[in-house]
């Protein structure tokens, strides 16, 4: 096809509408390899058209061109004279049918463009990130306030073990902490339960020597209370002494200060501990 251009304006290119006509023509020239394009001009333009572009200078007539009928006899009589000379098929007359022509022809090229694009795209799995996500988890056994916690997705054992109160003075704290990873992130529905003391020495809950072994551990004691391994009221340290159940830090601080005992009925004469716990413990001590 052939397609006639006004180019009047392009004589002034390096004006306002000048300068954008010559950016359209550009942008025009690069989407379209396949038509043909006479561009008529009163004078010489500076751009290296493409093969497809012809530029076609139409001098104005000698008499008008210092008056106000130049542009109106250049493109009504000279302008329509080109037309039929060169067989131009479409023309684009105005300077803002030219901008509407060129914007639809990038718009559709756009639009072909971004379909071949999305066909060589292939599709992502979206990986879905947890936003807000709350868990529930279920802590019993040898703790301060047994109960089924909501907590944000990412809660550690240790955050679980904090929102119960933390330890009680039943919890065997050193067998707990041999065998949970406090860092570990914990899972919705996930049950932990920390053990007594009289739990571990009764063999209800049993380390397997395996683990031990693989457990460096040599400065903390860790095997279980039993009966060959009585802890002595008179010399155990706060830290063994904080092993017995129903034992915490301040009982075993108390059992300290009151020092010394003749027999393990003074723990009861002194009022160290109650007769509950003493009942839990008399069989694990000695003097």
């Amino acid at each position: 096809m052939r397609i006639g251009i006004n180019g009047y304006y392009l004589t002034t290119q390096f004006s306002g509408i000048g300068q954008y006509t010559i950016n359209l023509l550009k942008s025009l020239a690069e989407i379209d390899r396949e038509n043909k394009y006479y561009v008529f001009s009163p004078a010489p333009v500076e751009w290296n058209f493409p093969s497809n572009f012809k530029l076609k200078i139409i001098s104005p007539l000698p008499f008008f061109q210092k008056t106000f009928l130049n542009r109106f006899l250049w493109e009504e009589y000279q302008l329509g004279h080109a037309i039929k000379k060169y067989k131009i098929e479409v023309l684009l007359l105005s300077f803002s049918f030219l901008i509407s022509i060129v914007s639809l022809i990038l718009f559709f090229y756009n639009q072909t463009s971004q379909a071949n694009d999305e066909e060589f795209i292939q599709p992502v799995e979206e990986i879905s990130q947890p936003v807000n996500q709350k868990i529930y988890v279920d802590i019993s056994g040898a703790v301060v306030k047994p109960d089924v916690y909501k907590l944000s997705f990412g809660a550690r054992v240790k955050d679980v073990l904090n929102l119960a109160g933390g330890f009680s003075e039943e919890a065997d704290k050193a067998y707990f902490i041999r065998n949970f990873n406090l860092a570990r992130i914990v899972s919705d529905q996930e049950k932990i339960y920390v053990p007594s003391a009289w739990e571990i020495t009764s063999g209800i809950f049993v380390e397997t020597p395996q683990l031990l072994n693989n457990l460096q551990t040599s400065k903390v004691e860790t095997s279980p209370l039993t009966m060959e391994s009585l802890i002595s009221i008179n010399e155990a340290s706060e830290q063994e002494l904080d092993q017995l159940p129903g034992i915490g830090k301040v009982t075993a601080t108390k059992i300290i200060n009151n020092r010394p005992y003749s027999n393990l009925e003074d723990l009861l004469n002194k009022k160290v501990v109650g007769k509950s716990v003493f009942e839990k413990i008399k069989d694990l001590i000695e003097i």
